[in-house]
Protein backbone atom coordinates (compact mmCIF):
# COMPACT_ATOMS: atom_id res chain seq x y z
CA UNK A 1 0.00 0.00 0.00
CA UNK A 2 2.79 2.21 0.73
CA UNK A 3 4.21 1.78 -2.87
CA UNK A 4 0.74 2.63 -4.07
CA UNK A 5 0.08 5.59 -2.02
CA UNK A 6 3.75 6.78 -3.45
CA UNK A 7 2.82 6.35 -6.63
CA UNK A 8 -0.39 8.19 -6.89
CA UNK A 9 1.15 10.94 -4.22
CA UNK A 10 3.98 11.80 -6.51
CA UNK A 11 2.49 10.98 -9.60
CA UNK A 12 0.63 14.21 -9.04
CA UNK A 13 3.03 16.25 -7.88
CA UNK A 14 4.54 15.53 -11.67
CA UNK A 15 1.18 16.70 -12.92
CA UNK A 16 1.58 20.21 -11.19
CA UNK A 17 4.80 20.90 -11.84
CA UNK A 18 4.85 20.29 -14.97
CA UNK A 19 2.07 22.29 -15.26
CA UNK A 20 3.58 25.42 -13.75
CA UNK A 21 6.10 25.69 -16.73
CA UNK A 22 3.00 25.18 -19.13
CA UNK A 23 1.04 28.35 -17.57
CA UNK A 24 3.97 29.96 -17.73
CA UNK A 25 4.63 29.67 -21.44
CA UNK A 26 0.90 30.44 -22.32
CA UNK A 27 0.38 33.02 -19.60
CA UNK A 28 3.16 34.37 -17.64
CA UNK A 29 3.69 34.11 -13.40
CA UNK A 30 0.58 35.21 -12.98
CA UNK A 31 -1.43 32.81 -14.45
CA UNK A 32 0.94 30.42 -12.70
CA UNK A 33 0.25 32.20 -8.83
CA UNK A 34 -3.68 32.48 -9.65
CA UNK A 35 -4.17 28.67 -10.69
CA UNK A 36 -1.90 27.09 -7.68
CA UNK A 37 -3.75 29.40 -5.28
CA UNK A 38 -7.00 27.91 -6.92
CA UNK A 39 -5.62 24.56 -6.22
CA UNK A 40 -4.15 25.51 -2.94
CA UNK A 41 -7.23 26.59 -1.55
CA UNK A 42 -9.45 23.88 -3.11
CA UNK A 43 -7.32 20.99 -1.52
CA UNK A 44 -7.03 22.39 1.72
CA UNK A 45 -11.13 22.61 1.61
CA UNK A 46 -11.24 19.10 0.49
CA UNK A 47 -9.57 17.78 3.89
CA UNK A 48 -12.61 18.42 5.84
CA UNK A 49 -14.73 15.87 4.26
CA UNK A 50 -12.35 13.03 4.71
CA UNK A 51 -14.06 10.52 7.24
CA UNK A 52 -12.45 8.05 9.21
CA UNK A 53 -12.25 4.77 7.53
CA UNK A 54 -14.63 1.75 9.38
CA UNK A 55 -12.99 -1.03 11.82
CA UNK A 56 -12.54 -4.14 8.85
CA UNK A 57 -13.82 -6.94 10.99
CA UNK A 58 -12.76 -7.58 14.44
CA UNK A 59 -9.38 -7.75 13.81
CA UNK A 60 -9.55 -3.99 12.87
CA UNK A 61 -11.79 -3.39 15.77
CA UNK A 62 -9.25 -5.22 18.10
CA UNK A 63 -6.39 -3.07 16.87
CA UNK A 64 -7.82 0.09 17.39
CA UNK A 65 -8.74 -1.05 20.96
CA UNK A 66 -5.10 -1.96 21.59
CA UNK A 67 -4.03 1.60 20.14
CA UNK A 68 -6.85 3.32 22.64
CA UNK A 69 -5.15 1.10 25.25
CA UNK A 70 -1.71 2.35 25.00
CA UNK A 71 -3.18 6.07 24.88
CA UNK A 72 -5.17 5.60 27.82
CA UNK A 73 -1.70 4.47 29.79
CA UNK A 74 0.05 7.24 28.55
CA UNK A 75 -2.60 10.17 29.02
CA UNK A 76 -4.69 8.34 32.07
CA UNK A 77 -7.96 9.09 30.04
CA UNK A 78 -10.89 6.04 30.43
CA UNK A 79 -11.64 4.72 27.57
CA UNK A 80 -15.82 3.75 26.95
CA UNK A 81 -16.15 0.27 26.15
CA UNK A 82 -17.89 -3.07 25.25
CA UNK A 83 -17.33 -6.20 24.80
CA UNK A 84 -16.26 -7.30 21.39
CA UNK A 85 -19.05 -9.31 19.84
CA UNK A 86 -18.68 -12.94 18.80
CA UNK A 87 -19.92 -13.32 15.24
CA UNK A 88 -23.62 -15.18 14.70
CA UNK A 89 -23.63 -19.11 13.65
CA UNK A 90 -27.07 -18.43 11.64
CA UNK A 91 -28.37 -15.58 9.97
CA UNK A 92 -30.93 -13.72 12.43
CA UNK A 93 -29.50 -15.25 15.29
CA UNK A 94 -28.39 -13.23 18.78
CA UNK A 95 -24.22 -13.26 18.47
CA UNK A 96 -23.05 -15.23 21.22
CA UNK A 97 -21.81 -15.43 24.48
CA UNK A 98 -19.86 -11.85 24.15
CA UNK A 99 -22.79 -10.06 23.55
CA UNK A 100 -24.63 -11.83 26.66
CA UNK A 101 -21.63 -10.46 29.07
CA UNK A 102 -22.06 -6.84 27.20
CA UNK A 103 -25.69 -6.56 27.65
CA UNK A 104 -25.09 -7.40 31.63
CA UNK A 105 -22.89 -4.64 31.76
CA UNK A 106 -20.09 -7.13 33.70
CA UNK A 107 -16.62 -5.25 33.22
CA UNK A 108 -14.69 -6.61 30.45
CA UNK A 109 -10.76 -6.90 29.77
CA UNK A 110 -9.81 -4.48 27.97
CA UNK A 111 -7.73 -5.93 25.32
CA UNK A 112 -11.23 -7.05 24.26
CA UNK A 113 -12.77 -4.05 24.82
CA UNK A 114 -13.90 -2.16 21.68
CA UNK A 115 -14.71 2.27 22.04
CA UNK A 116 -18.14 2.50 21.31
CA UNK A 117 -17.89 6.38 20.96
CA UNK A 118 -18.85 7.33 17.17
CA UNK A 119 -15.87 8.26 15.20
CA UNK A 120 -15.08 11.92 15.59
CA UNK A 121 -12.24 13.99 13.25
CA UNK A 122 -9.48 15.03 15.44
CA UNK A 123 -8.95 18.76 15.13
CA UNK A 124 -6.63 19.29 18.47
CA UNK A 125 -3.53 19.94 17.10
CA UNK A 126 -1.52 20.50 20.31
CA UNK A 127 -2.70 16.89 21.37
CA UNK A 128 -1.58 15.08 18.57
CA UNK A 129 1.95 16.97 19.07
CA UNK A 130 2.00 15.66 22.24
CA UNK A 131 1.77 12.33 20.90
CA UNK A 132 4.69 12.70 18.85
CA UNK A 133 6.73 14.45 21.33
CA UNK A 134 6.17 11.54 23.88
CA UNK A 135 7.14 9.08 21.34
CA UNK A 136 9.82 11.35 20.55
CA UNK A 137 11.14 10.83 24.26
CA UNK A 138 10.21 7.50 25.14
CA UNK A 139 11.18 5.61 21.85
CA UNK A 140 15.06 5.98 21.05
CA UNK A 141 14.11 4.55 17.36
CA UNK A 142 11.95 7.89 16.24
CA UNK A 143 15.12 9.49 17.14
CA UNK A 144 17.44 7.66 14.86
CA UNK A 145 14.55 7.85 12.31
CA UNK A 146 14.93 11.22 12.28
CA UNK A 147 17.94 11.84 10.35
CA UNK A 148 17.01 10.43 7.48
CA UNK A 149 14.01 12.51 7.43
CA UNK A 150 15.92 15.58 8.19
CA UNK A 151 18.30 15.22 5.16
CA UNK A 152 14.79 14.63 2.89
CA UNK A 153 14.01 18.15 4.16
CA UNK A 154 17.60 19.43 3.25
CA UNK A 155 17.76 17.87 0.15
CA UNK A 156 13.93 19.47 -0.71
CA UNK A 157 15.56 22.69 0.00
CA UNK A 158 18.72 21.90 -1.46
CA UNK A 159 17.09 21.67 -4.72
CA UNK A 160 14.57 24.65 -4.67
CA UNK A 161 16.91 26.81 -3.38
CA UNK A 162 20.12 26.08 -4.99
CA UNK A 163 19.18 23.80 -8.16
CA UNK A 164 15.98 25.66 -9.50
CA UNK A 165 16.88 28.82 -7.86
CA UNK A 166 20.52 29.10 -9.47
CA UNK A 167 22.34 26.53 -11.26
CA UNK A 168 18.86 24.96 -13.29
CA UNK A 169 17.66 28.66 -13.59
CA UNK A 170 21.30 29.45 -16.05
CA UNK A 171 21.39 26.15 -17.46
CA UNK A 172 18.22 25.71 -19.27
CA UNK A 173 15.94 29.13 -18.38
CA UNK A 174 13.88 30.26 -15.83
CA UNK A 175 10.39 29.02 -18.08
CA UNK A 176 12.08 25.34 -18.08
CA UNK A 177 12.21 24.97 -14.13
CA UNK A 178 9.01 23.69 -13.77
CA UNK A 179 10.11 20.72 -16.51
CA UNK A 180 13.02 19.82 -14.59
CA UNK A 181 11.62 20.22 -11.82
CA UNK A 182 8.81 17.40 -12.59
CA UNK A 183 11.45 15.15 -13.29
CA UNK A 184 12.19 14.16 -9.37
CA UNK A 185 8.61 12.83 -8.83
CA UNK A 186 8.16 11.53 -12.04
CA UNK A 187 11.15 9.28 -10.95
CA UNK A 188 9.89 8.45 -7.71
CA UNK A 189 6.19 7.52 -9.15
CA UNK A 190 8.12 5.14 -11.51
CA UNK A 191 10.30 3.58 -8.92
CA UNK A 192 7.39 3.62 -5.99
CA UNK A 193 6.06 0.09 -6.56
CA UNK A 194 9.43 -1.92 -7.79
CA UNK A 195 10.95 -0.28 -4.41
CA UNK A 196 7.65 -1.07 -2.76
CA UNK A 197 8.30 -4.98 -4.30
CA UNK A 198 12.03 -4.87 -3.31
CA UNK A 199 11.22 -4.14 0.52
CA UNK A 200 9.05 -6.81 0.83
CA UNK A 201 11.58 -9.12 -0.54
CA UNK A 202 15.20 -7.59 1.04
CA UNK A 203 15.87 -5.55 4.21
CA UNK A 204 14.39 -2.21 4.49
CA UNK A 205 17.40 -1.18 5.99
CA UNK A 206 19.16 -1.79 2.52
CA UNK A 207 16.68 0.35 0.75
CA UNK A 208 16.58 2.99 3.49
CA UNK A 209 20.55 3.57 2.89
CA UNK A 210 19.99 3.65 -0.67
CA UNK A 211 18.29 6.31 -0.32
CA UNK A 212 20.25 8.41 1.97
CA UNK A 213 23.28 7.51 -0.63
CA UNK A 214 20.91 9.29 -3.34
CA UNK A 215 21.00 12.40 -0.85
CA UNK A 216 24.54 12.21 -0.43
CA UNK A 217 25.16 11.66 -4.18
CA UNK A 218 23.31 14.47 -5.43
CA UNK A 219 25.79 16.93 -3.24
CA UNK A 220 28.85 15.36 -4.05
CA UNK A 221 28.13 15.68 -7.92
CA UNK A 222 27.20 19.35 -7.35
CA UNK A 223 30.70 20.20 -5.48
CA UNK A 224 32.76 18.48 -7.85
CA UNK A 225 31.29 20.14 -10.71
CA UNK A 226 31.07 23.49 -9.41
CA UNK A 227 28.57 26.07 -9.93
CA UNK A 228 30.30 27.18 -13.14
CA UNK A 229 30.55 23.79 -14.64
CA UNK A 230 27.29 22.77 -13.86
CA UNK A 231 25.39 25.76 -14.96
CA UNK A 232 27.13 24.85 -18.66
CA UNK A 233 25.12 20.90 -18.54
CA UNK A 234 22.21 22.60 -19.91
CA UNK A 235 19.27 19.55 -20.15
CA UNK A 236 22.32 17.25 -18.51
CA UNK A 237 21.72 18.53 -15.29
CA UNK A 238 18.42 16.69 -15.32
CA UNK A 239 20.87 13.57 -14.23
CA UNK A 240 20.77 15.10 -10.82
CA UNK A 241 17.00 15.17 -10.75
CA UNK A 242 16.75 11.58 -11.73
CA UNK A 243 19.05 10.84 -8.80
CA UNK A 244 16.70 13.05 -6.57
CA UNK A 245 13.60 11.16 -7.47
CA UNK A 246 15.14 7.77 -6.45
CA UNK A 247 16.08 8.97 -2.75
CA UNK A 248 12.48 10.54 -3.18
CA UNK A 249 10.09 7.44 -4.02
CA UNK A 250 12.38 5.54 -1.13
CA UNK A 251 11.45 8.12 1.81
CA UNK A 252 7.72 8.25 0.14
CA UNK A 253 7.53 4.57 0.23
CA UNK A 254 9.65 2.68 2.16
CA UNK A 255 11.06 5.53 4.75
CA UNK A 256 6.79 5.86 5.55
CA UNK A 257 6.23 1.83 5.59
CA UNK A 258 9.23 1.72 8.16
CA UNK A 259 7.73 3.88 10.69
CA UNK A 260 4.43 1.98 10.30
CA UNK A 261 6.33 -1.18 11.06
CA UNK A 262 8.23 0.07 13.75
CA UNK A 263 5.00 2.02 16.14
CA UNK A 264 2.43 -0.27 15.13
CA UNK A 265 0.49 1.10 17.79
CA UNK A 266 1.74 4.68 17.51
CA UNK A 267 1.15 5.52 14.01
CA UNK A 268 -0.19 8.75 14.46
CA UNK A 269 2.26 9.69 16.45
CA UNK A 270 5.09 8.32 14.38
CA UNK A 271 3.64 10.05 11.11
CA UNK A 272 3.31 13.47 13.50
CA UNK A 273 7.10 13.10 13.81
CA UNK A 274 8.05 12.43 10.06
CA UNK A 275 6.14 15.55 9.65
CA UNK A 276 8.13 17.40 12.21
CA UNK A 277 11.85 16.12 11.19
CA UNK A 278 10.89 16.96 7.31
CA UNK A 279 9.03 20.13 7.04
CA UNK A 280 11.32 21.16 10.15
CA UNK A 281 14.53 19.92 8.08
CA UNK A 282 13.56 22.04 5.32
CA UNK A 283 12.44 25.52 7.10
CA UNK A 284 15.89 25.02 9.43
CA UNK A 285 17.40 24.94 5.21
CA UNK A 286 15.86 27.32 3.55
CA UNK A 287 16.65 30.18 6.31
CA UNK A 288 19.86 28.93 6.48
CA UNK A 289 21.44 28.76 2.55
CA UNK A 290 20.07 32.46 2.49
CA UNK A 291 23.36 33.27 4.61
CA UNK A 292 25.71 30.61 3.80
CA UNK A 293 27.97 29.91 0.68
CA UNK A 294 27.33 27.32 -2.39
CA UNK A 295 30.37 25.25 -1.09
CA UNK A 296 28.37 25.21 2.20
CA UNK A 297 25.14 24.73 1.13
CA UNK A 298 26.01 21.03 -0.22
CA UNK A 299 28.15 20.17 2.37
CA UNK A 300 25.72 20.88 4.91
CA UNK A 301 23.36 18.92 3.11
CA UNK A 302 25.92 16.06 2.62
CA UNK A 303 26.58 16.06 6.24
CA UNK A 304 22.75 15.26 7.53
CA UNK A 305 22.71 12.05 4.81
CA UNK A 306 25.91 10.44 5.93
CA UNK A 307 24.49 10.93 9.67
CA UNK A 308 21.32 9.29 8.36
CA UNK A 309 23.44 5.92 7.14
CA UNK A 310 24.82 5.47 10.71
CA UNK A 311 21.84 6.07 12.76
CA UNK A 312 19.39 4.11 10.17
CA UNK A 313 21.68 0.88 11.17
CA UNK A 314 21.56 1.77 15.11
CA UNK A 315 17.79 1.91 14.48
CA UNK A 316 17.27 -1.36 13.06
CA UNK A 317 19.33 -2.89 15.41
CA UNK A 318 17.30 -2.11 18.09
CA UNK A 319 14.03 -2.99 16.24
CA UNK A 320 15.68 -6.38 15.63
CA UNK A 321 16.86 -7.02 18.90
CA UNK A 322 13.31 -5.51 20.35
CA UNK A 323 11.57 -8.70 17.98
CA UNK A 324 13.90 -10.82 18.95
CA UNK A 325 12.88 -10.41 23.04
CA UNK A 326 9.53 -10.91 22.16
CA UNK A 327 9.36 -14.27 20.71
CA UNK A 328 11.44 -15.41 23.54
Amino acid sequence: LAGVFASFYVGLEVLMKGLSSLLSHFGGNNLVFVSFTIAAVASTLGTCFILEPPDMGPDGALRKNIQQNERQKRHKKPVESQALPEPPQHFGEKAGPAADVADSGDEQSPLLAVSTATPKVQWDFCSKLSLAYDLFMKDPKIRLLYPLNIAFGFTSSYVAFVLNGTITKAAVGSGNIGYLAAVSPAVATLLSLPYSWLAVRTNKLYLMIFGAVNYATMCILVLSLGQQRAEGLGWGISIIYVIGGSGRAIFENTNKATFGDFFPLDKEAAFANVIVASGGGAAIAFFLFAHIGFVYQAAITLTTALCAIVTLVWAFRIHDAEKRNRQH
